[in-house]
């Protein structure tokens, strides 16, 4: 059987810290389309890192996959047989360059150098660091990225997002519905996102908008408010309407960049915790 998924190299010095860290993030949320493997330039054949160890552990990485790992030298059958070679340095990429010349096509780096760490909280950080690098690079780029009105699978996994984002969820949606429309957002074939509306005359609101943990901060939000937009522009719709909470700072600083504006404020709006609801309206 032929294997299409694109095969990723990962390369740093000694393939116990910063390749395997980033061998591991993609593996996780490849999602089947991606084949990640890491080396050294100098390795050795020992397992990764404790630290690393304990900080892929804590967030929730196969301990299997953990502990059968073990550092691997680059070679030259590795670099041919992948699709692309991620370096943690440009010192890497140079060097990779100098010894196997004829596969410089494939080498590339980050946007900046890995730097090379030690603690559990530097670990932390560039794990988090180094997954919306990949995201931005594999997983979410343009012509990976559809939005499409919800199916019933759709619906069934935005009714268990629902759940999980909000303290009271806004009903399960029914793909009959006449009066509640949805947006879904996918990165190939895997479900990031949601948006829920209903229109009225020349009036529409948001009733949810949620983005799945792993794809927050990338900009979907932003992508699902402007279909929203398209399609009530194309419906003779003038002004889209919202509310959020006055402590989810980071929903209201996504709307307010995207141009709504606060028209309104509901004292103690909603409980459990108690909170404001701060109203916003969008004119197109």
């Amino acid at each position: 059987m032929t294997d299409n998924r694109t095969k990723v190299l990962f390369v740093c010095t000694t393939n116990t810290t910063r390749s395997v860290l980033a061998q591991f993030v993609l593996d996780r949320f490849g999602y089947s389309r991606f084949k990640s493997s890491s080396a050294g330039i100098i390795a050795s054949g020992i397992p990764m890192g404790n630290e690393l160890a304990e900080v892929l552990a804590h967030l929730g990485y196969s301990q299997s996959l953990i502990d059968g790992f073990k550092s691997t030298q680059i070679d030259e059958k590795q670099i041919k047989d992948c699709d692309v070679v991620y370096c943690a340095t440009g010192y890497h990429k140079s060097y990779l360059e100098d010894k196997y010349p004829e596969y410089a096509d494939k080498y590339r780096t980050f946007s900046t150098d890995l730097p090379d760490v030690s603690s559990k909280e530097q670990i932390e950080a560039l794990v988090f660091r180094t997954k919306n690098e990949l995201f931005d690079t594999f997983l979410l780029k343009d012509d990976s990225i559809s939005i499409k009105m919800m199916d019933e699978k759709s619906l069934d996994y935005s009714w268990e997002l629902e759940k999980e984002t909000f303290a009271h969820p806004f009903p399960r949606i029914s793909s009959d519905s006449e009066m509640i429309r949805s947006f879904a957002i996918y990165s190939y074939d895997v479900f990031c996102g949601y948006l829920n509306y209903r229109s009225v005359l020349d009036e529409s609101e948001i009733m949810t908008v949620a983005v799945r943990k792993e794809f927050r901060h990338h900009g979907l939000g932003n992508m699902l408010l402007k279909e929203l937009e398209r399609v009530c522009r194309e419906k003779g719709v003038r002004n889209i309407y919202l509310e959020a909470r006055k402590t989810n700072t980071a929903a209201r600083t996504m709307y307010e960049h995207y141009g709504f504006e606060q028209i309104g404020f509901r004292k103690n709006y909603y409980d459990s915790p108690v909170d404001d609801g701060i109203l916003y309206r969008l004119s197109i």
